[in-house]
């Protein structure tokens, strides 16, 4: 009968210890687990554009004249020089008005030289004696003509008389010749009376006296020979040293303009580098401002995007590092900084696009000027 009570109590002390076993292991509430806060993925944002590649430093070049292009001294891939000539037009014409403008300018400077000096004193002795004679020729029309002049003038008028009567004699012995018109005696004939007739005009001259009119021309000379004598001594006036020296300055002025021309004529370069493009030849004619040598300094590239779209744009700021490759260079990619930023967009490529310039970090020596260039911009991390 114990034995019964013993193997009681052992059973229902196992099958009390199954039950919390059951409870603890299912049915108990069981504490939370401690959870690890696991990283998140960083992401890097990139905005990828398309670009290419120009030389640090290039221009497009241009005659500031039209013309015949007399000369094409480069061909594209050449280095020139700061200050090489590239591109002559025909500058015949030019010359000939650099050679006029000079001669003007001369002649303004002498005429200039003239009115600032001083009278000279030939020149005022000059002057004098042009006063001098003009009053002796009016004073001798207001006196009349001595006797002396009078008998003189008689005496010539009674000489030609006399020869005019021995010419009129010896036409007449022959006049009845039908050639007499072309007979000495018909020119001597003529010859006597035209001296006659001059000494006699002479004669009354000298007995009639001079006219009012002589005398008012006679003083005339004498008021312009006094009035150039006072200006010789009053010297160049102010106005005629100022009209003078206007004339000089446009004259200067010309020529510097005839001079700018010729220069004008060349197209030099205005820094070293390689010529990129010739858009002229020999014997065709170029207008002012047409586009005709493309010039750049390829010792040194850069990368400017293309298609750089408004949308991407305000993500973009100086500094930001740069991941460029390259189809013609397909092992290489290379680092490069946002330097600048264009402020207005370009409408191109069907959208409106800016333009972002991207200075490399080392220049590579299978870069060569247009190559297209692959941009991918690292805006940071996320």
């Amino acid at each position: 009968m114990v034995k019964k009570v013993v193997i009681g109590v052992v059973l229902a002390v196992a099958v009390l210890a199954a039950a919390a076993w059951i409870y603890t292991a299912y049915l108990a509430p069981q504490p939370e687990a401690d959870t690890v806060d696991e990283p998140e993925e960083e992401v890097t944002r990139v905005v990828s554009a398309i670009g290419v590649v120009l030389p640090f430093r290039f221009a497009t070049l241009s005659f500031k004249m039209g013309g015949v292009v007399e000369e094409v001294l480069v061909e594209e891939g050449d280095q020139v020089q700061e200050g090489q000539l590239l591109v002559q037009l025909d500058k015949s014409d030019l010359g000939e008005a650099v050679a006029q403008a000079e001669a003007a300018l001369g002649t303004a400077q002498a005429s200039l030289g003239q009115v600032e000096a001083a009278s000279r004193a030939e020149e005022l002795a000059v002057a004098q004696a042009s006063v001098a004679a003009a009053q002796a020729e009016l004073g001798k029309l207001r006196s009349g003509a001595s006797a002396e002049e009078i008998t003189a003038a008689r005496g010539a008028l009674e000489t030609a008389s006399l020869a005019l009567q021995q010419a009129q004699a010896a036409y007449d012995e022959v006049s009845w010749l039908e050639e007499i018109g072309e007979m000495p005696q018909a020119l001597a004939l003529q010859q006597a009376t035209v001296e006659y007739e001059i000494a006699r005009a002479n004669y009354e001259a000298l007995v009639r006296g001079p006219s009012a009119e002589d005398v008012a021309v006679a003083q005339a000379g004498v008021d312009r020979a006094r009035a150039s004598l006072a200006l010789l001594r009053a010297g160049a006036r102010p106005e005629d040293v100022a009209v003078a020296d206007a004339q000089v300055a446009q004259a200067e002025l010309a020529l510097s303009q005839a001079l700018s021309a010729v220069e004008d004529a060349g197209l030099s370069a205005p820094f070293a580098g390689t010529i990129g493009a010739l858009r002229v030849r020999e014997g065709e004619m170029v207008s002012p401002g047409a586009p005709a040598v493309v010039l750049g300094d390829v010792s040194e590239f850069k990368v400017e995007t293309t298609d750089l779209n408004e949308i991407d744009i305000y993500l973009v700021q100086v500094g930001q590092e740069v991941e460029l490759t390259f189809d013609a260079l397909p092992e290489r990619s290379m680092r490069g900084v946002v330097t600048r930023m264009a402020p207005m967009a370009s409408l191109e490529q069907g959208g409106t696009n800016y333009t972002v310039t991207i200075e490399l970090e080392e220049q590579d020596p299978g870069l060569r000027w247009g190559m297209t260039a692959f941009v991918d911009i690292f805006m940071g991390v996320e």
